[in-house]
Protein backbone atom coordinates (compact mmCIF):
# COMPACT_ATOMS: atom_id res chain seq x y z
CA UNK A 1 0.00 0.00 0.00
CA UNK A 2 2.81 2.66 0.77
CA UNK A 3 4.18 2.01 -2.80
CA UNK A 4 0.58 2.81 -4.35
CA UNK A 5 0.49 6.22 -1.95
CA UNK A 6 4.25 7.02 -2.79
CA UNK A 7 3.09 9.40 -5.95
CA UNK A 8 0.80 11.08 -3.27
CA UNK A 9 3.24 11.64 -0.16
CA UNK A 10 3.77 15.43 -1.23
CA UNK A 11 0.38 16.15 -1.05
CA UNK A 12 -0.86 14.57 1.95
CA UNK A 13 -0.77 14.92 5.26
CA UNK A 14 1.62 12.38 7.10
CA UNK A 15 -0.92 9.42 8.16
CA UNK A 16 -4.13 11.26 7.40
CA UNK A 17 -3.47 11.28 3.68
CA UNK A 18 -2.57 7.53 3.58
CA UNK A 19 -5.34 6.38 5.89
CA UNK A 20 -8.27 8.34 2.96
CA UNK A 21 -6.58 6.29 0.49
CA UNK A 22 -6.85 3.04 2.17
CA UNK A 23 -10.44 3.66 3.18
CA UNK A 24 -10.73 4.15 -0.73
CA UNK A 25 -9.06 1.14 -1.58
CA UNK A 26 -11.50 -1.05 0.91
CA UNK A 27 -14.84 0.51 -0.80
CA UNK A 28 -13.49 0.02 -4.24
CA UNK A 29 -13.16 -4.11 -3.13
CA UNK A 30 -16.56 -3.87 -1.52
CA UNK A 31 -17.42 -2.15 -4.64
CA UNK A 32 -16.41 -5.21 -6.74
CA UNK A 33 -17.94 -7.59 -4.40
CA UNK A 34 -21.41 -5.61 -4.72
CA UNK A 35 -21.30 -6.03 -8.41
CA UNK A 36 -20.80 -9.72 -8.19
CA UNK A 37 -23.54 -10.46 -6.14
CA UNK A 38 -25.22 -8.05 -8.36
CA UNK A 39 -24.51 -10.42 -11.04
CA UNK A 40 -25.71 -13.49 -9.85
CA UNK A 41 -29.03 -12.66 -8.69
CA UNK A 42 -29.38 -11.18 -12.00
CA UNK A 43 -28.69 -14.47 -13.16
CA UNK A 44 -30.95 -16.45 -10.71
CA UNK A 45 -33.86 -13.75 -11.56
CA UNK A 46 -33.27 -15.02 -14.81
CA UNK A 47 -33.25 -18.83 -14.43
CA UNK A 48 -36.87 -18.39 -12.53
CA UNK A 49 -38.33 -16.25 -15.46
CA UNK A 50 -37.07 -18.96 -17.81
CA UNK A 51 -38.48 -21.68 -15.70
CA UNK A 52 -41.89 -19.70 -15.69
CA UNK A 53 -41.87 -19.57 -19.26
CA UNK A 54 -41.22 -23.50 -19.85
CA UNK A 55 -44.19 -24.18 -17.30
CA UNK A 56 -46.54 -21.64 -19.15
CA UNK A 57 -45.61 -23.92 -22.44
CA UNK A 58 -46.17 -26.71 -20.95
CA UNK A 59 -49.51 -26.22 -19.77
CA UNK A 60 -50.14 -24.71 -23.38
CA UNK A 61 -49.48 -28.18 -25.13
CA UNK A 62 -51.38 -29.77 -22.76
CA UNK A 63 -54.38 -28.37 -22.95
CA UNK A 64 -53.79 -28.40 -26.90
CA UNK A 65 -53.83 -32.39 -25.95
CA UNK A 66 -56.75 -32.55 -24.03
CA UNK A 67 -58.56 -30.37 -26.80
CA UNK A 68 -57.35 -32.89 -29.41
CA UNK A 69 -58.79 -35.77 -27.40
CA UNK A 70 -61.96 -34.08 -27.30
CA UNK A 71 -62.26 -33.22 -30.38
CA UNK A 72 -61.97 -36.59 -31.85
CA UNK A 73 -63.78 -38.26 -29.23
CA UNK A 74 -66.58 -35.70 -30.59
CA UNK A 75 -66.05 -36.68 -33.91
CA UNK A 76 -66.31 -40.41 -33.30
CA UNK A 77 -69.56 -39.97 -31.65
CA UNK A 78 -70.74 -37.93 -34.63
CA UNK A 79 -70.13 -41.22 -36.84
CA UNK A 80 -71.13 -43.82 -34.29
CA UNK A 81 -75.08 -44.03 -34.86
CA UNK A 82 -77.43 -42.77 -36.87
CA UNK A 83 -80.50 -41.89 -33.78
CA UNK A 84 -79.78 -38.00 -34.65
CA UNK A 85 -81.21 -37.07 -31.17
CA UNK A 86 -78.41 -39.18 -29.29
CA UNK A 87 -76.12 -37.49 -31.23
CA UNK A 88 -76.82 -34.02 -31.00
CA UNK A 89 -77.20 -34.89 -27.21
CA UNK A 90 -73.49 -36.39 -26.71
CA UNK A 91 -72.19 -33.73 -29.28
CA UNK A 92 -73.72 -30.73 -27.33
CA UNK A 93 -72.51 -32.24 -24.14
CA UNK A 94 -68.77 -32.07 -25.46
CA UNK A 95 -69.34 -28.91 -27.24
CA UNK A 96 -69.73 -27.81 -23.67
CA UNK A 97 -66.80 -29.12 -22.07
CA UNK A 98 -64.47 -28.64 -24.95
CA UNK A 99 -64.75 -25.06 -24.56
CA UNK A 100 -66.28 -24.85 -21.14
CA UNK A 101 -69.56 -22.46 -22.05
CA UNK A 102 -72.55 -21.59 -20.49
CA UNK A 103 -74.91 -23.78 -23.41
CA UNK A 104 -75.28 -24.62 -26.89
CA UNK A 105 -77.60 -25.66 -29.57
CA UNK A 106 -78.51 -27.03 -33.15
CA UNK A 107 -80.99 -25.26 -35.23
CA UNK A 108 -82.20 -26.80 -38.19
CA UNK A 109 -84.21 -24.88 -40.97
CA UNK A 110 -88.03 -26.25 -41.28
CA UNK A 111 -88.00 -27.04 -46.06
CA UNK A 112 -91.79 -26.56 -45.34
CA UNK A 113 -91.70 -23.10 -43.69
CA UNK A 114 -88.28 -22.09 -43.71
CA UNK A 115 -88.17 -21.50 -40.38
CA UNK A 116 -85.36 -22.23 -37.99
CA UNK A 117 -86.60 -24.89 -35.42
CA UNK A 118 -83.88 -25.81 -32.18
CA UNK A 119 -83.68 -29.86 -32.50
CA UNK A 120 -81.73 -29.74 -29.34
CA UNK A 121 -80.09 -27.76 -26.86
CA UNK A 122 -77.41 -28.09 -24.18
CA UNK A 123 -77.03 -26.58 -20.85
CA UNK A 124 -78.47 -24.96 -18.00
CA UNK A 125 -82.63 -24.99 -18.68
CA UNK A 126 -82.27 -25.91 -22.70
CA UNK A 127 -85.39 -28.11 -22.13
CA UNK A 128 -86.94 -24.94 -22.44
CA UNK A 129 -85.30 -23.89 -25.59
CA UNK A 130 -85.81 -27.30 -27.58
CA UNK A 131 -88.88 -26.94 -29.97
CA UNK A 132 -88.50 -23.13 -30.54
CA UNK A 133 -89.08 -21.35 -33.42
CA UNK A 134 -87.57 -18.40 -35.49
CA UNK A 135 -88.14 -16.51 -38.51
CA UNK A 136 -86.04 -16.74 -41.35
CA UNK A 137 -82.81 -13.97 -40.59
CA UNK A 138 -83.89 -13.63 -37.01
CA UNK A 139 -81.27 -14.40 -34.17
CA UNK A 140 -77.65 -15.37 -34.42
CA UNK A 141 -78.73 -18.76 -36.32
CA UNK A 142 -80.67 -16.79 -38.44
CA UNK A 143 -77.95 -14.26 -39.48
CA UNK A 144 -75.61 -17.37 -39.92
CA UNK A 145 -77.73 -19.19 -42.54
CA UNK A 146 -78.90 -16.45 -44.47
CA UNK A 147 -75.28 -15.46 -44.77
CA UNK A 148 -73.42 -18.35 -44.92
CA UNK A 149 -70.87 -17.91 -42.85
CA UNK A 150 -69.94 -17.67 -38.59
CA UNK A 151 -70.07 -14.71 -36.82
CA UNK A 152 -69.17 -14.08 -33.02
CA UNK A 153 -71.01 -11.56 -31.12
CA UNK A 154 -68.86 -10.23 -28.54
CA UNK A 155 -71.48 -8.84 -26.35
CA UNK A 156 -74.87 -8.68 -26.89
CA UNK A 157 -75.17 -5.52 -24.84
CA UNK A 158 -73.57 -3.59 -27.22
CA UNK A 159 -74.83 -5.54 -30.71
CA UNK A 160 -78.79 -6.16 -31.38
CA UNK A 161 -78.26 -9.22 -33.24
CA UNK A 162 -78.56 -11.71 -30.75
CA UNK A 163 -82.47 -12.77 -29.73
CA UNK A 164 -83.28 -11.67 -26.08
CA UNK A 165 -86.70 -13.45 -25.91
CA UNK A 166 -84.70 -17.17 -24.95
CA UNK A 167 -82.57 -15.60 -22.47
CA UNK A 168 -86.28 -13.99 -21.05
CA UNK A 169 -87.46 -17.80 -20.88
CA UNK A 170 -84.40 -19.44 -19.38
CA UNK A 171 -83.34 -16.71 -16.87
CA UNK A 172 -80.14 -16.67 -18.38
CA UNK A 173 -78.00 -13.66 -18.58
CA UNK A 174 -75.80 -14.45 -22.39
CA UNK A 175 -73.36 -11.91 -23.01
CA UNK A 176 -71.35 -13.40 -25.92
CA UNK A 177 -72.12 -15.85 -28.71
CA UNK A 178 -70.94 -17.56 -31.36
CA UNK A 179 -72.80 -19.16 -34.54
CA UNK A 180 -72.05 -21.59 -37.49
CA UNK A 181 -73.76 -23.17 -40.39
CA UNK A 182 -74.41 -26.46 -40.97
CA UNK A 183 -73.46 -26.48 -44.06
CA UNK A 184 -73.56 -29.97 -47.06
CA UNK A 185 -72.46 -29.82 -50.46
CA UNK A 186 -75.97 -28.75 -51.67
CA UNK A 187 -77.19 -26.12 -48.77
CA UNK A 188 -77.40 -25.01 -45.58
CA UNK A 189 -79.61 -27.23 -43.14
CA UNK A 190 -79.12 -25.46 -40.19
CA UNK A 191 -76.58 -23.72 -37.40
CA UNK A 192 -74.80 -23.86 -34.46
CA UNK A 193 -74.90 -21.62 -31.47
CA UNK A 194 -72.64 -21.78 -28.72
CA UNK A 195 -73.73 -18.85 -25.94
CA UNK A 196 -71.85 -18.26 -22.43
CA UNK A 197 -72.49 -15.60 -19.94
CA UNK A 198 -69.12 -13.78 -19.57
CA UNK A 199 -67.97 -11.29 -22.66
CA UNK A 200 -65.77 -11.61 -25.32
CA UNK A 201 -65.55 -14.99 -24.10
CA UNK A 202 -64.72 -16.58 -28.01
CA UNK A 203 -61.13 -16.06 -29.60
CA UNK A 204 -60.44 -16.82 -33.13
CA UNK A 205 -58.81 -20.89 -31.93
CA UNK A 206 -62.11 -21.32 -31.01
CA UNK A 207 -64.35 -20.52 -34.23
CA UNK A 208 -61.78 -22.48 -36.03
CA UNK A 209 -62.19 -25.66 -33.39
CA UNK A 210 -66.19 -24.77 -33.88
CA UNK A 211 -66.09 -25.18 -37.61
CA UNK A 212 -64.57 -27.80 -38.12
CA UNK A 213 -67.02 -29.37 -35.72
CA UNK A 214 -69.91 -28.23 -37.51
CA UNK A 215 -68.52 -29.80 -40.87
CA UNK A 216 -68.96 -32.98 -38.90
CA UNK A 217 -72.00 -32.45 -37.14
CA UNK A 218 -73.91 -31.24 -40.48
CA UNK A 219 -72.50 -34.11 -42.41
CA UNK A 220 -73.83 -36.73 -39.39
CA UNK A 221 -77.43 -34.63 -39.20
CA UNK A 222 -77.83 -35.14 -43.32
CA UNK A 223 -76.84 -38.76 -42.73
CA UNK A 224 -79.24 -39.23 -40.23
CA UNK A 225 -82.06 -37.77 -41.95
CA UNK A 226 -81.46 -39.85 -45.25
CA UNK A 227 -81.02 -42.56 -43.79
CA UNK A 228 -84.82 -42.53 -41.39
CA UNK A 229 -85.91 -40.67 -45.23
CA UNK A 230 -84.50 -43.99 -46.75
CA UNK A 231 -86.17 -46.12 -43.89
CA UNK A 232 -89.38 -44.64 -43.83
CA UNK A 233 -89.49 -45.35 -47.82
CA UNK A 234 -88.21 -48.59 -47.53
CA UNK A 235 -90.54 -49.54 -44.79
CA UNK A 236 -93.56 -47.95 -46.63
CA UNK A 237 -92.99 -49.97 -50.07
CA UNK A 238 -91.57 -53.73 -49.15
CA UNK A 239 -94.65 -55.52 -49.62
CA UNK A 240 -95.48 -54.77 -53.20
CA UNK A 241 -92.69 -55.42 -56.02
CA UNK A 242 -93.23 -52.12 -57.79
CA UNK A 243 -92.61 -50.57 -54.44
CA UNK A 244 -89.41 -52.57 -53.35
CA UNK A 245 -88.01 -51.53 -56.75
CA UNK A 246 -88.78 -47.84 -56.13
CA UNK A 247 -87.50 -47.87 -52.79
CA UNK A 248 -84.01 -49.80 -53.97
CA UNK A 249 -83.88 -46.73 -56.58
CA UNK A 250 -84.27 -44.24 -53.90
CA UNK A 251 -81.53 -46.34 -51.56
CA UNK A 252 -78.98 -45.91 -55.10
CA UNK A 253 -79.76 -42.37 -55.19
CA UNK A 254 -79.34 -42.11 -51.10
CA UNK A 255 -76.20 -44.35 -51.69
CA UNK A 256 -74.60 -42.09 -54.27
CA UNK A 257 -75.55 -38.68 -52.74
CA UNK A 258 -74.09 -39.19 -49.53
CA UNK A 259 -70.81 -37.44 -48.67
CA UNK A 260 -69.26 -40.55 -47.17
CA UNK A 261 -67.96 -43.63 -48.82
CA UNK A 262 -70.70 -46.71 -48.55
CA UNK A 263 -69.10 -50.55 -49.86
CA UNK A 264 -70.18 -54.05 -50.44
CA UNK A 265 -67.68 -56.51 -50.49
CA UNK A 266 -67.52 -60.29 -50.08
CA UNK A 267 -65.72 -62.31 -47.10
CA UNK A 268 -62.88 -63.22 -49.85
CA UNK A 269 -61.99 -59.85 -51.01
CA UNK A 270 -64.34 -58.96 -53.52
CA UNK A 271 -65.73 -55.61 -53.46
CA UNK A 272 -69.40 -55.79 -55.04
CA UNK A 273 -70.52 -52.51 -54.90
CA UNK A 274 -69.39 -49.14 -54.07
CA UNK A 275 -70.86 -45.51 -53.92
CA UNK A 276 -69.45 -41.82 -56.40
CA UNK A 277 -68.16 -40.36 -52.87
CA UNK A 278 -66.33 -44.13 -52.31
CA UNK A 279 -64.50 -44.28 -55.74
CA UNK A 280 -63.53 -40.65 -55.50
CA UNK A 281 -62.19 -41.47 -52.41
CA UNK A 282 -59.70 -43.50 -53.46
CA UNK A 283 -58.84 -41.78 -56.56
CA UNK A 284 -59.94 -44.32 -59.06
CA UNK A 285 -61.33 -43.38 -62.73
CA UNK A 286 -64.55 -44.81 -62.53
CA UNK A 287 -66.30 -47.49 -60.07
CA UNK A 288 -65.81 -50.57 -62.59
CA UNK A 289 -62.13 -50.29 -62.22
CA UNK A 290 -62.51 -50.23 -58.29
CA UNK A 291 -64.68 -53.11 -58.29
CA UNK A 292 -61.89 -54.89 -60.38
CA UNK A 293 -59.23 -54.53 -57.55
CA UNK A 294 -59.14 -56.93 -54.52
CA UNK A 295 -59.97 -55.37 -51.35
CA UNK A 296 -56.62 -56.47 -50.00
CA UNK A 297 -54.97 -54.42 -52.36
CA UNK A 298 -56.43 -51.31 -51.02
CA UNK A 299 -54.52 -51.31 -47.81
CA UNK A 300 -50.90 -50.16 -47.38
CA UNK A 301 -49.92 -52.61 -44.53
CA UNK A 302 -51.40 -56.00 -45.10
CA UNK A 303 -51.54 -56.67 -41.48
CA UNK A 304 -54.51 -54.12 -41.37
CA UNK A 305 -56.30 -55.94 -43.56
CA UNK A 306 -55.73 -58.98 -41.94
CA UNK A 307 -56.87 -57.51 -38.59
CA UNK A 308 -60.04 -56.11 -40.19
CA UNK A 309 -61.08 -59.75 -41.70
CA UNK A 310 -60.64 -60.94 -37.69
CA UNK A 311 -62.43 -58.73 -36.39
CA UNK A 312 -65.62 -59.11 -38.68
CA UNK A 313 -65.07 -62.88 -38.58
CA UNK A 314 -65.33 -62.96 -35.13
CA UNK A 315 -68.13 -60.30 -34.03
CA UNK A 316 -69.71 -59.65 -37.34
CA UNK A 317 -69.07 -55.76 -36.91
CA UNK A 318 -66.21 -53.36 -37.40
CA UNK A 319 -66.50 -49.99 -35.71
CA UNK A 320 -64.20 -47.31 -36.10
CA UNK A 321 -61.47 -49.18 -37.42
CA UNK A 322 -58.42 -46.86 -38.46
CA UNK A 323 -56.07 -47.79 -41.56
CA UNK A 324 -54.02 -46.31 -44.21
CA UNK A 325 -55.42 -47.27 -47.98
CA UNK A 326 -53.15 -47.01 -51.41
CA UNK A 327 -55.22 -44.45 -53.69
CA UNK A 328 -55.36 -45.16 -57.12
CA UNK A 329 -52.51 -42.82 -58.32
CA UNK A 330 -50.10 -44.43 -55.43
CA UNK A 331 -50.68 -41.79 -53.09
CA UNK A 332 -51.97 -42.80 -48.92
CA UNK A 333 -55.22 -41.91 -46.76
CA UNK A 334 -56.50 -42.04 -43.48
CA UNK A 335 -60.08 -43.64 -43.06
CA UNK A 336 -62.36 -44.75 -40.18
CA UNK A 337 -64.41 -47.88 -42.13
CA UNK A 338 -67.23 -49.69 -39.99
CA UNK A 339 -69.14 -52.19 -41.19
CA UNK A 340 -71.51 -55.35 -40.76
CA UNK A 341 -71.73 -58.96 -42.14
CA UNK A 342 -75.28 -59.48 -43.87
CA UNK A 343 -75.93 -62.84 -43.41
CA UNK A 344 -78.84 -65.41 -45.47
CA UNK A 345 -81.75 -67.25 -43.71
CA UNK A 346 -79.30 -69.79 -42.22
CA UNK A 347 -76.85 -67.24 -40.65
CA UNK A 348 -74.25 -67.48 -43.55
CA UNK A 349 -71.91 -65.03 -44.07
CA UNK A 350 -73.09 -63.43 -47.76
CA UNK A 351 -71.43 -59.98 -48.08
CA UNK A 352 -70.18 -56.95 -45.91
CA UNK A 353 -71.64 -53.70 -45.88
CA UNK A 354 -69.85 -50.59 -44.63
CA UNK A 355 -69.01 -46.81 -44.51
CA UNK A 356 -66.05 -45.21 -44.97
CA UNK A 357 -64.81 -41.69 -44.29
CA UNK A 358 -61.09 -39.45 -45.07
CA UNK A 359 -59.40 -38.53 -41.89
CA UNK A 360 -56.17 -38.09 -43.35
CA UNK A 361 -56.98 -34.36 -42.13
CA UNK A 362 -57.34 -34.84 -38.47
CA UNK A 363 -54.38 -37.16 -38.43
CA UNK A 364 -52.19 -34.61 -40.01
CA UNK A 365 -53.47 -32.10 -37.17
CA UNK A 366 -53.08 -34.77 -34.54
CA UNK A 367 -49.34 -35.16 -35.75
CA UNK A 368 -48.71 -31.57 -35.59
CA UNK A 369 -49.97 -31.13 -32.35
CA UNK A 370 -47.53 -34.32 -31.87
CA UNK A 371 -44.63 -32.92 -33.01
CA UNK A 372 -45.17 -29.67 -31.41
CA UNK A 373 -45.56 -31.34 -28.12
CA UNK A 374 -42.27 -33.33 -28.65
CA UNK A 375 -40.54 -29.62 -29.41
CA UNK A 376 -42.20 -27.93 -25.93
CA UNK A 377 -40.39 -31.50 -24.38
CA UNK A 378 -37.26 -31.12 -25.80
CA UNK A 379 -36.56 -27.30 -25.65
CA UNK A 380 -37.72 -27.79 -22.09
CA UNK A 381 -34.64 -30.76 -21.40
CA UNK A 382 -32.54 -28.58 -22.96
CA UNK A 383 -33.44 -26.14 -20.87
CA UNK A 384 -32.94 -28.03 -17.73
CA UNK A 385 -29.67 -29.66 -19.62
CA UNK A 386 -28.36 -25.74 -20.13
CA UNK A 387 -28.72 -25.16 -16.64
CA UNK A 388 -26.54 -27.66 -14.86
CA UNK A 389 -23.79 -27.57 -17.76
CA UNK A 390 -20.95 -25.30 -16.04
CA UNK A 391 -18.23 -25.87 -18.40
CA UNK A 392 -18.30 -24.30 -22.63
CA UNK A 393 -17.80 -27.64 -24.40
CA UNK A 394 -20.23 -29.24 -22.30
CA UNK A 395 -22.91 -26.96 -23.08
CA UNK A 396 -22.28 -27.11 -26.68
CA UNK A 397 -22.32 -30.91 -26.67
CA UNK A 398 -25.80 -30.41 -24.63
CA UNK A 399 -27.28 -28.11 -27.46
CA UNK A 400 -26.20 -30.53 -30.20
CA UNK A 401 -27.41 -33.63 -28.78
CA UNK A 402 -30.75 -31.99 -27.97
CA UNK A 403 -31.02 -30.74 -32.01
CA UNK A 404 -29.79 -33.66 -33.55
CA UNK A 405 -32.80 -35.33 -31.24
CA UNK A 406 -35.20 -33.00 -32.30
CA UNK A 407 -34.66 -32.79 -36.00
CA UNK A 408 -34.30 -36.75 -35.74
CA UNK A 409 -31.31 -36.90 -37.42
CA UNK A 410 -27.99 -39.11 -36.97
CA UNK A 411 -25.75 -36.95 -36.03
CA UNK A 412 -24.64 -33.02 -36.27
CA UNK A 413 -21.51 -30.51 -35.13
CA UNK A 414 -21.50 -27.12 -34.26
CA UNK A 415 -18.78 -24.56 -35.68
CA UNK A 416 -17.75 -21.60 -33.99
CA UNK A 417 -16.78 -18.12 -35.44
CA UNK A 418 -13.15 -17.07 -35.32
CA UNK A 419 -13.03 -13.26 -35.72
CA UNK A 420 -9.48 -13.07 -36.18
CA UNK A 421 -9.69 -15.05 -39.34
CA UNK A 422 -13.02 -14.65 -40.50
CA UNK A 423 -13.77 -17.77 -40.78
CA UNK A 424 -15.76 -21.19 -38.67
CA UNK A 425 -14.14 -23.95 -36.82
CA UNK A 426 -15.82 -26.91 -35.96
CA UNK A 427 -15.56 -26.99 -32.44
CA UNK A 428 -17.23 -30.53 -31.69
CA UNK A 429 -19.69 -33.26 -33.16
CA UNK A 430 -22.09 -35.87 -31.83
CA UNK A 431 -22.39 -39.10 -33.70
CA UNK A 432 -20.40 -38.17 -35.85
CA UNK A 433 -16.23 -38.92 -36.52
CA UNK A 434 -14.56 -36.68 -34.24
CA UNK A 435 -11.63 -36.52 -36.29
CA UNK A 436 -12.78 -33.91 -38.45
CA UNK A 437 -12.94 -31.80 -35.17
CA UNK A 438 -10.90 -28.37 -36.23
CA UNK A 439 -12.04 -28.13 -39.47
CA UNK A 440 -12.35 -25.13 -41.00
CA UNK A 441 -14.48 -23.64 -43.30
CA UNK A 442 -14.47 -19.76 -45.34
CA UNK A 443 -17.45 -17.69 -46.00
CA UNK A 444 -19.34 -19.59 -48.79
CA UNK A 445 -17.81 -22.76 -48.34
CA UNK A 446 -20.69 -25.53 -47.36
CA UNK A 447 -23.60 -25.27 -45.95
CA UNK A 448 -22.18 -23.38 -42.71
CA UNK A 449 -19.78 -21.56 -45.01
CA UNK A 450 -22.37 -20.06 -46.52
CA UNK A 451 -24.68 -19.99 -43.54
CA UNK A 452 -21.88 -17.56 -42.35
CA UNK A 453 -21.54 -15.41 -45.69
CA UNK A 454 -25.42 -14.87 -45.96
CA UNK A 455 -26.40 -14.46 -42.21
CA UNK A 456 -29.44 -16.17 -43.40
CA UNK A 457 -30.33 -19.84 -42.36
CA UNK A 458 -30.28 -22.79 -44.97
Amino acid sequence: MSNLLSPFSAFLVPDLGSTIIKLLFQQLQRLHWILLLGGLFLLALLAAILAYALRQSRANWQSANRRLIRLNQASQTLSSTLDLDQVLVTFLEQVRQLLDVTACSVWLVDPQSGELVCRQAGGPRGELVRGWRLAPGEGVVGWVIQHGKSIVVPDVRTEALHFPGIDRQTGLDIRSVVGLPLRIPQRIIGALEVVDTAPHRFSTNDVLLLESLAISAAIAIENAHLYQQAYQEISQRKEAEQALRESESRYRNLVDGVPVGIFQSTPEGKILDANPAYVQMLGYPDRETLLDTPAAELYLDPEDRARWCTLIERQGVVRSFEAKLRRYDGTTIWVRESAHTVRDNQGQALYYEGAMEDITEQKLAAQKIQRQTETLAALHETALALATQQELPDLLRAIVARAVELLRAKGGGIYLYRSESHDLELALTYNLDDNQVGAVLQPGEGLSGEVLRTGQPL
